[in-house]
């Protein structure tokens, strides 16, 4: 009995542990959608943020509680995505939470 009590638990740890993976995935892939768009030559103030936005919509509920952060010295962009993960094990989430930063330098015309 206690040897069935401890194969769960490992489940539902080894579980818990591929839903924060997949969450922080989804933040990586979020922050380098939103540095791409905002990196793009003259592109919009925001366009970074909405296509954050989007893609993080278009991948469902595995990542919640997000904030998307999208900054630009003119010279580079860095995007910053903060969320929570699905929670299996009780409070997991709430204590850990995803996080992803992607840096681009902005594109520009130069002299030949």
């Amino acid at each position: 009995m206690i040897t069935a009590a401890a194969v769960l638990a490992l489940v539902f740890l080894a579980i818990q542990a591929a839903n924060y993976f997949y969450a922080r995935s989804i933040a990586m892939a979020a922050a380098q959608e939103a540095v791409n768009a905002q990196r793009a030559y003259n592109a919009a103030p925001g366009a970074g943020q909405a296509k954050a936005s989007a893609f993080i919509a278009s991948t469902g509920d595995s990542l919640s509680d997000v904030s998307i952060t999208v900054t630009s010295d003119g010279q580079t962009v860095q995007a910053t995505v903060d969320g929570r993960c699905l929670s299996i094990v009780p409070g997991f989430c709430a204590t850990v939470g995803v996080h992803a930063t992607v840096h681009g330098t902005v594109e520009r015309v130069t002299s030949p």
